[in-house]
């Protein structure tokens, strides 16, 4: 299944900060967006973030305007539900229980929380895990860790750009 289809692939072989972990309510959906990718974060039976795309794979319809059944998030327009990892685990309309095939589940991604933040790897994988994850997980962040409220970035910044940045 292809994702984050308008953005350039480089780009998304990194781990990216979402939200703090604190902001994804236990109850309900949470909708966000990553380089134009609609997303949604939930919590599944034992209260850990999960993000999957923000569309059933039935008709299309934001699961982020839906509910958590049971640490599943169900699909408000036919009551599709997925588990962990995206998996269809229920879809009420299949009286003996079935669920089809692999294609019936949705695009999920990996997450990891460092001091509060969310973090998400939207890039390539390699044996189900983040192709370059273990090299780029984010460090600890002294700044952050202090709980100062605030986050520092260490960048470079590129004087051949200047005119159009600034």
């Amino acid at each position: 299944k292809e994702n984050f289809k308008n953005s350039d692939r480089t780009l998304l072989d990194f781990w990216y900060p979402l939200v703090l972990e604190n902001q994804v309510p236990k109850d309900k959906p949470y909708a966000i967006e990553l380089w134009g990718e609609a997303l949604v974060l939930y919590r599944d039976e034992y209260n850990q973030i999960q993000c999957v795309q923000d569309r059933c794979s039935h008709r299309g319809t934001p699961l982020s305007i839906g509910s958590i059944r049971n640490g599943n998030i169900e699909c408000r327009y036919h009551g599709w539900q997925f588990g962990t990892n995206g998996k269809c685990v229920l879809i009420p309309s299949n009286l003996n229980g079935n669920v089809p095939s692999e294609r019936a589940n949705l695009i999920c991604y990996p997450l990891l929380i460092r001091e509060d933040l969310v973090w998400i790897w939207p890039g390539r994988m390699k044996d189900n895990k983040p192709m370059f994850g273990t090299d780029s997980i984010p460090p600890d962040s002294p700044e952050y860790s202090d709980r100062q409220n605030w986050v520092t970035s260490d960048m470079t910044f590129d004087c051949d750009n200047a005119p159009y940045v600034l």
